[in-house]
């Protein structure tokens, strides 16, 4: 291995939109979209939440309740509403593997084209310095968790409305901004601010406008206010779990201030590879070993030409004759190592 493949010599990740779309979005964003003609074809219609019948969902809603009809299926199968999850709701009927599929369906042709963009640039920002491992737990787990909560929440922020509808893979790539928000550098960006301070705000609006959209829309079918706010705490809750653990990549501009050495960064790129970390361990406790045996030695030998030295000096003052049996010895086995 050449000195410029260590990694003390290797440049730091840089955070860029420039890198290859990975396996992990890649694969992604083919289920997102496989999913919205899944459903389209089990359902018949493109939009589950609104009030607008050209779109179909008045006759959807209709049709749904008709056990054997598309919508029926496509109610058992992935549109999720909080009568699914909340015991307490009207028409509470269990649900709950929903939490599983309900993402995989976004709740209109829109939301799907929005989903399909943004998941594209949040895996192509995320995936490579988070990890595709990490990256495709981050994104699942946050479309999960999130609709298992809003399934909760939802009755309790709009109990007048007849069906909440709780759909798409929106809470996973709010998780994913949101975590951006541990990796990105300081630098300078719109305006001198930092960059990190203009995506929290940039995340904030689109939280704050989601909710108000969804509580002050019409019609008695509308789309889940918190669902995109459980997948952004979702996402907070991971990414600082990770910074705990010691597991977070860095990635920064070339600066001799980056985060990279801050408590909670890994210093290294092989953070998806535990046998690396021990081994890496191992090779850090063998070096100290070998630092310890060499100040040992170095010491020993001081300690011995310090006595040669005294030795030495005891001669030139009073003669050999003055010296001890020990010392005697002791010169001797100098003359030997000096002739070895």
């Amino acid at each position: 291995m050449g000195y410029e493949d260590r990694d003390y010599f290797r440049a730091k990740p840089r955070f860029e939109l420039s890198r290859a779309v990975g396996a992990g979005t890649l694969g992604l964003i083919i289920t997102v979209v496989a999913g919205f003609i899944s459903g389209l074809v089990v359902s018949d219609t493109i939009q589950y939440a609104g009030a607008l019948k050209s779109t179909g969902v008045a006759e959807f809603w209709a049709a749904a309740t008709v056990e054997g009809r598309q919508a029926w299926w496509a109610r058992k199968l992935f549109v999720l509403t909080a009568s699914d999850i909340s015991p307490w709701v009207q028409g509470y009927s269990p649900g709950y593997w929903k939490v599983a599929t309900s993402w995989l369906v976004a709740p209109g042709i829109f939301s799907a084209v929005l989903d399909t963009i943004f998941v594209y640039f949040a895996g192509k920002s995320l995936e490579e310095p988070l990890g595709r491992r990490r990256f495709l737990l981050l994104f699942i787990g946050a479309c999960v968790a999130a609709n298992l909560m809003a399934g909760f929440s939802d009755a309790l922020v709009q109990p007048g409305r007849q069906q909440v509808v709780i759909m798409g893979c929106g809470p996973g790539v709010v998780a994913c901004f949101v975590g951006l928000l541990w990796i990105v550098p300081d630098q300078r960006s719109i305006g001198g601010w930092p960059l990190k301070r203009v995506m929290a705000v940039v995340i904030g609006a689109l939280l704050v406008i989601n909710v108000m959209m969804a509580l002050f829309a019409a019609g008695e079918i509308g789309l889940s206010p918190t669902q995109l706010l459980w997948g952004a705490a979702f996402g907070a809750v991971f990414m600082q779990a990770l910074k705990n653990k010691g597991a977070l990549p860095s990635v920064g501009v070339e600066a001799a201030d980056e985060s990279w050495s801050k408590r909670g960064y890994m210093h290294s790129y092989d953070e998806d590879d535990p046998a690396s970390a021990k081994q890496r361990e191992r090779d850090s406790k063998t070096a100290e070993k070998l630092e310890r045996e060499a100040a040992k030695r170095a010491e020993a030998a001081a300690a011995e030409k310090a006595r040669l030295d005294a030795t030495l000096a005891k001669i030139s003052a009073s003669g050999i004759n003055s010296l001890t049996r020990a010392e005697k010895k002791f010169l001797d086995s100098q003359s030997k190592r000096k002739k070895d």
